[in-house]
């Protein structure tokens, strides 16, 4: 990243500073982290993919929804992350995922009877996802033990 785009960076990075304020944000990652580990162990492997793609928008969104709470709505942080991710991304998103491009075409496309309880594992009122989320660290266990499913 050049010396530009970090500036820019830090100045978009100033409403959710200190990382105390990212708590909410980690619970995002915790909560796919969750989901991945599900996938893994419940999901045949045909649906794997998709289930990582759908779980990957509610990510994304939720971070959204909580750097919202932290900058506002309109902010130009929101802007600015949410464009940054979208370019990281794009590619990778457009070619793993498919169909599966947001958490509403999920609703709509995704088997529900694989997709509803991978969705519901992050709701808030499920203690059982808000318990297992402390056994997890990384998402790249669950994530490899998906990949590792099929052959390159």
């Amino acid at each position: 990243m050049d010396k530009e785009n970090r500036t820019k960076f830090v100045e978009y990075a100033k409403c959710w500073s200190p990382k105390e304020k990212l708590k909410d944000i980690g619970m995002c990652l915790d909560r796919q982290i969750v989901q991945l580990e599900y996938i893994s162990k419940y999901v045949t492997p045909d649906w794997q993919i998709a289930a990582i793609c759908c779980t990957h928008h509610q990510k994304r969104n939720c971070i959204k929804s909580e750097l919202e709470k932290l900058c506002g709505k309109e902010s130009e942080s929101i802007k600015y992350y949410s464009d940054t991710v979208n370019y990281a991304l794009r590619n990778v998103l457009e070619f793993s995922c498919g169909p599966y491009q947001s958490t509403q075409i999920c609703d709509h496309r995704f088997n529900s009877t694989l997709w509803e309880p991978i969705k519901n594992l992050i709701n808030p009122n499920n203690n059982i996802s808000f318990g297992l989320r402390h056994k997890f660290h990384s998402a790249l266990p669950p994530t490899v033990s998906v990949i590792t499913h099929f052959d390159v």
